[in-house]
């Protein structure tokens, strides 16, 4: 996030005197990390809650691969530099071996200290390849679930820094999080996060909150129209995913909770109130935070009213009054939309960094667009995460979303979707 004038520092004091032995080079790289956590590693700034640079530096105290996971984000050059892939290389070995040093296949769960710093080196991994838009970035959320699998549920949630771990790997794990995976979703969210002690009154955000800017009280809800789009995709037939694909709690002894209707679950975004805000963040952040709060929400509602989420048929258009809220939507998202990335831009910002899903969900609805205007909005809104944090996943969605529109001939002329787009450009796009 890009630092606001007069702001407190991200990192506590105390954080630069953990005692890691640093070269030179690894202090300037460091350095860059921090200007980069303010700039495009936070969605919400608020100094009186960690965020993932504070939660995930500590363990570099006894983790080279969490170490040079963190190094290798300090920047995000597109194509990566040679530096860059050294350090990724290098993370990637030493996790490897962490792993091959973990024993299994005991009754007993992984150490939580050791499988915290395991999530966290994939963590790091997958944020460092979630511009390569393939399934490399899934591949490391995927291990980060069976680690996640094989230990204590309590001791990873009333852990910071697992809680953190846990809550990161759950919001990816969500299908509307992503557009092109072929896999299924573990239901992460829903078997680990939900549900939850009542929240304090005491106006403070939890640090998935403050690292992707979605409230947890609405992830609640998108994670649940996320598996009732999913369900519906498979029952008609419409889903490109691999229905072989395992789907698993945290253990074997862990339930979800079951979903609610199409009604039921729109009277719950439409009833859906955000968290109440610091008193002392300013005026303009606070009144960017409600417009990005505020779209999620409607972008919520429009992939609900599609149906089968991004496996839905964008050929067939929706039955009456629900085509004409969802233009409606459409109109208003995209003006809240240019509204929060002008306040971001202008007052250094990044809550406008989570819109992507938005961006993604309102280009699909703009397929049938009779005018090119809306199209060429969500264009330049791309464009604009690229410019402003450096959000290169963004051109890749631009590049799908315009072969949906163009409708090549090579498609089907009854239908056409965004995850037949993608998987046939064989991509798989982050969305958070």
């Amino acid at each position: 996030m890009l630092p606001a004038r007069h702001a407190q520092p991200l990192l506590a004091p105390g954080t630069w005197h953990l005692g890691l032995a640093l070269s030179g080079t690894e202090t300037q790289d460091l350095r860059r990390l921090l200007r980069r956590c303010r700039m495009s590693l936070t969605a919400i700034h608020d100094p009186s809650s960690p965020a993932l640079l504070q939660l995930l530096l500590p363990l570099a105290l006894h983790s080279s691969a969490v170490l040079e996971g963190l190094l290798s984000l300090s920047t995000n050059t597109y194509p990566r530099s040679p530096e860059q892939l050294r350090r990724q290389d290098a993370a990637l070995g030493q996790l490897m071996a962490e792993i091959a040093a973990t024993p299994v296949g005991d009754a007993k769960p992984f150490d939580p200290t050791r499988a915290q710093r395991i999530m966290a080196s994939s963590l790091l991994l997958a944020n460092f390849s979630l511009s390569l838009c393939d399934t490399t970035w899934t591949s490391h959320i995927h291990g980060m679930i069976g680690i996640a699998r094989g230990t204590s549920r309590d001791a990873l949630l009333h852990d910071a820094t697992g809680r953190f771990l846990l809550a990161h790997c759950a919001v990816s794990d969500i299908s509307a999080m992503s557009v092109g995976l072929r896999r299924l979703s573990h239901k992460c969210w829903l078997s680990w996060m939900m549900p939850r002690a009542p929240r304090s009154p005491d106006p403070h955000f939890t640090s998935i909150e403050i690292t992707l800017g979605y409230p947890e009280s609405l992830l609640d809800i998108i994670a649940q129209v996320a598996e009732l789009a999913d369900d519906s995709a498979l029952c008609t037939g419409m889903s490109s995913i691999d229905v072989l694909s395992p789907v698993s709690a945290l253990s074997s002894g862990t339930t979800t909770p079951s979903l609610g209707t199409t009604r039921e679950l729109e009277l719950a975004l439409y009833r859906w109130t955000p968290p109440s805000l610091p008193t002392a963040m300013s005026s303009f952040q606070k009144l960017a935070l409600r417009a990005a709060w505020g779209i999620m929400r409607r972008t919520a509602l429009l992939y609900l009213w599609r149906g089968q989420g991004f496996h839905s048929n964008v050929l067939m258009p929706l039955p009456g009054e629900l085509a004409i809220g969802s233009q409606a939507l459409v109109v208003q998202v995209l003006s809240d939309l240019q509204v929060t990335v002008d306040i971001c831009r202008s007052h250094r910002l990044s809550i406008a960094s989570t819109m992507m899903w938005p961006l993604a969900v309102v280009g699909v609805e703009c397929t049938n667009d009779p005018t090119p205007a809306r199209q060429l909005e969500i264009a330049d809104l791309l464009m604009a995460l690229v410019e402003l944090f450096q959000m290169h996943q963004a051109r890749h969605l631009l590049v799908a979303l315009e072969r949906l529109w163009e409708r090549p001939s090579p498609y089907p002329s009854d239908f056409l979707s965004l995850q037949l787009v993608c998987n046939d450009m064989d991509l798989c796009i982050p969305l958070f």
